[in-house]
């Protein structure tokens, strides 16, 4: 196994366990792209587990979150379980297909390096420390939470998605435990008043979302005042836990209550190309249902305003006061 694969937990023995336990016999795997280049050695130590007369597939679909479980692939190949690595079961969505999810633990942080830092965060706040995290760094998380109870008032509070912040009601400071910005700027955008920071367990960096999600809300606030006239709207669905019936169902009636136009469109992978495809110039707007962060991250440079569904309510609904992520 390369040294990058050995850094992460694929709990092996538990999968080949559930492969044996269900009688399983045609596998499809999941990895996010970050993962893909372990997939050689997950299958070939599966195989070794599991037996050689089990197939195992590798999906190359995107993986952006338990959201997408690739049940198209698993129902193309007649498969009759699902291994989703790298995220825990979204809350807001169940795969038609036996799935189980492995988290993907990361074993390569040095724990006293981020005790240090959070020493520091805990010496610097009179409240509670809250820590929220990903998939990735939950057994981590409550390692430092066990070795700092002592020492200040801290507590592991929940683990986030992009499209899902944690409730940091009664936290004094939030840490953010997580690689890149992705998650922290999320959390940010969900709670702009609250003190945010942000722990990077690969680098150790420690730092204050504020003036990326500052920047953010400018930009969002500019779109949406760019789409108050709007006529003609783009409506953006996505597929399995990207689907969001209630919110599209919302939106619609207030778009019907305002006499704007409107079409529905559904989509498993939104990128720009797409957009162009279908004419964006037909368009005074466009809300992206899928995922909050394509409108954010992806497709800020679109000339017609790009919206988030949060934002098209808060737009529709006139409620402009306060920002409103995810939706």
């Amino acid at each position: 196994m390369s040294p990058f694969c050995e850094d992460y937990d694929f709990e092996l023995e538990h999968v080949a366990s559930v492969i044996t336990a269900t009688g399983a016999k045609r596998i499809l795997i999941q990895l996010p792209e970050g993962l893909q280049k372990c997939s050689e050695v997950v299958v070939s130590e599966l195989r070794k587990r599991a037996g050689s007369d089990v197939d195992i597939f590798v999906s190359l679909n995107p993986s952006y979150g338990a959201c997408l479980v690739d049940e198209y692939t698993a129902d193309s190949i007649g498969a009759d379980l699902i291994v989703h690595f790298g995220h825990l079961e979204y809350p807001y969505y169940k795969p038609r297909k036996r799935t189980i999810f492995i988290p993907v633990e990361y074993r390569g942080a040095d724990r006293d390096k981020i005790l240090n830092v959070l020493m520091s965060v805990c010496a610097d706040e009179a409240g509670k420390v809250c820590l929220v995290t990903t998939a990735q760094h939950i057994k981590l998380v409550n390692e430092v939470v066990h070795a700092l109870a002592k020492h200040c008032s801290i507590e592991f509070r929940d683990t986030i998605l992009g499209c899902k912040p944690a409730n940091t009601w009664g936290c004094g400071k939030t840490v953010v435990i997580a690689g890149g910005k992705f998650h922290c700027i999320t959390q940010a955008l969900y709670a702009i008043n609250d003190d945010v920071l942000c722990l990077d367990p690969y680098t150790y960096n420690l730092w204050n979302p504020k003036k990326d999600a500052e920047r953010i809300l400018r930009v969002r606030y500019w779109k949406m005042y760019n789409a108050r006239d709007a006529r003609k709207w783009l409506l953006i669905d996505g597929m399995y836990g990207q689907s969001r019936p209630e919110v599209l169902h919302r939106i619609t009636e207030l778009l019907r209550n305002q006499d704007r136009n409107y079409v529905v469109a559904k989509v498993l992978r939104l990128d720009e190309y797409v957009l162009r495809n279908i004419g964006i110039e037909n368009f005074d707007a466009i809300v992206v249902l899928s995922c909050p962060r394509i409108a954010i991250d992806d497709l800020e440079h679109i000339e017609v305003p790009v919206l988030t569904p949060g934002e098209a309510l808060m737009l529709l609904e006139g409620k402009l006061e306060e920002y409103r992520y995810p939706w």
